[in-house]
């Protein structure tokens, strides 16, 4: 392999750090939870159309209502569980 296709092939990728604790994977799987749940529920959407439509009206109506989430679980009651181990 020639280092110009060698560049050429790694061009194409982009990086991407993310944080090395979890919080922001709780986020999301937490939000994809709450639009399954809230927007998609059991039903089946056939067409992309009207995915987008459904998606835009939840989406509307969720940050019309300012959702939160509340922690339950801080990091004192974590190290009460695991024993305190840092």
């Amino acid at each position: 392999m020639g280092e110009d296709l060698a560049k050429k092939i790694s061009d194409r990728f982009e990086i991407h750090y993310t944080p090395v604790h979890t919080s922001w994977l709780n986020r999301a799987e937490i939000a994809i939870g709450m639009y399954s749940r809230q927007c998609l529920g059991d039903g089946r959407v056939g067409e992309i159309g009207d995915l987008k439509k459904k998606t835009a009206a939840w989406n509307k109506s969720a940050n019309k209502r300012r959702q939160i989430i509340l922690w339950l679980f801080t990091k004192t009651k974590a190290r009460n569980i695991m024993g305190n181990a840092h």
